[in-house]
């Protein structure tokens, strides 16, 4: 996954980073939100999730209540009207990158779902996305 290290070399020092989350952390997210993730995100997670780099800020695993909280982030977006086959792991101004549920797994696509209407970005799986959306437009 020469890309996450990649973006590991890339990303700007944090005088007090968060933790990484855990297996446990991983899996009880999955078990909440009654989803697999796709194993390059779980590689995310567990090794690199700690990282800023450019403007995104993709959520953590913890249930702590920020405005990074996957699992509160994933219930406000619903209630914003994000289909439920869109999994969001990144808000950007009201829009959404997400896990399109009805792509192939284990390495779903990924959507850029918008809240002003429809939009045709997408990306083959997250780590094309983390090179080509991520990485490329914060160079």
């Amino acid at each position: 996954m020469e890309i996450l290290e990649r973006l590991k070399n890339l990303s700007q020092p944090v005088p007090n980073p968060p933790p990484l989350p855990t297996a446990m952390d991983v899996k009880n997210a999955e078990e909440k939100l009654v989803v697999k993730f796709p194993p390059s995100y779980v590689k995310y997670q567990l090794d690199y999730s700690n990282l800023f780099f450019g403007t995104f800020e993709p959520y953590q695993l913890f249930e702590d209540g920020s405005y990074a909280d996957l699992i509160n982030s994933v219930k406000e977006a619903r209630e914003s009207g994000l289909p439920n086959h869109l999994l969001p792991f990144l808000e950007d101004n009201g829009d959404y990158f997400c896990f399109d549920l009805t792509s192939t797994p284990p390495e779903y696509e990924i959507k850029f779902w918008s809240h002003n209407g429809t939009s045709n970005e997408k990306w083959v799986n997250f780590l094309e996305w983390v090179e080509k959306c991520w990485i490329d437009e914060h160079v």
